[in-house]
């Protein structure tokens, strides 16, 4: 399964919670806003898939990476970085931009086929051609209606 923050807060904590209250149950002590204070007009994070998980990447280039970042929830497209915080952006929730429903399924659909989860990436700009080609050259399987 390609994982987004719905059925990534199910597995992990045996409820569905909203991206603010996942947050918190990683990082109890940030400064994480209430989910009505967002940002409309700052620049949107970017949806990617990482290790199986829709994430979202924040160009503030704050370093480290911490986990669990920024996952995306389909159903409420609102993302906070908790490295930067969204300083730069009066530290409210930004939109999250995402590919359309059918160009998300076809790039799962390829992913699928790549046996280890951590080989399920994807990144803004590659084309389902440029993925099936990355299953062929690492030898793992494309869907059937690709042959």
């Amino acid at each position: 399964m390609i994982y987004h923050g719905g059925p990534l807060s199910l597995a992990m904590f045996g409820e569905l919670r909203n991206p603010r209250n996942y947050l918190l149950g990683f990082y109890p002590d940030a400064p994480i806003p209430p989910l009505d204070h967002i940002v409309w007009t700052a620049k949107p994070l970017v949806a990617k898939v990482n290790h199986s998980i829709w994430v979202a990447s924040c160009d503030c280039g704050a370093k480290g990476t911490p986990t669990p970042g920024c996952v995306v929830f389909m159903g409420l497209l609102l993302g906070w970085c908790v490295r930067c915080q969204n300083g730069g952006t009066g530290r409210g929730w930004r939109l999250i931009a995402v590919p359309s429903q059918e160009e998300r399924a076809e790039i799962e659909r390829v992913l699928l086929c790549r046996p280890n989860p951590d080989d399920r990436n994807w990144e803004v700009g590659e084309t389902i051609a440029d993925l099936l080609a990355q299953n062929i050259e690492h030898g793992d399987p494309i869907p059937a209606e690709a042959a």
